[in-house]
């Protein structure tokens, strides 16, 4: 009689996701100094960079539409026409989804 097969062992689950992104973080200069745009507002700036890098994009942040120059590194507000610095700084962790810092 022949032996029966062993069954095959279960697969190694999936490591569970990271807690932490590594993504890069955006800020905009106001009279206080540079300050963070949200996790969600960097991810669309980052969305955004990662496919041009150069030029111009026009995005909806917070209820207003902003031009950022990436050449220049400035956001636009497109209705009042105001400027503001902008910065990127790559490597930066931010919090997942709906977790606290």
């Amino acid at each position: 009689k022949p032996k029966p097969k062993p069954k095959p062992k279960p697969k190694a689950a999936a490591p569970p996701a990271p807690t932490k992104k590594i993504l890069a973080s955006w800020e905009w200069l106001d009279d206080d100094g540079f300050q963070p745009y949200s996790a969600e507002d960097s991810a669309a700036l980052e969305g955004s960079f990662s496919t041009k890098q150069t030029g111009k994009v026009s995005i909806e942040l917070r209820g207003w539409k902003y031009t950022f120059d990436f050449d220049r590194m400035v956001q636009c507000n497109e209705e009042t026409g105001k400027e503001r610095s902008v910065r990127r700084l790559a490597g930066v962790k931010r919090p997942a989804e709906g977790e606290a810092d």
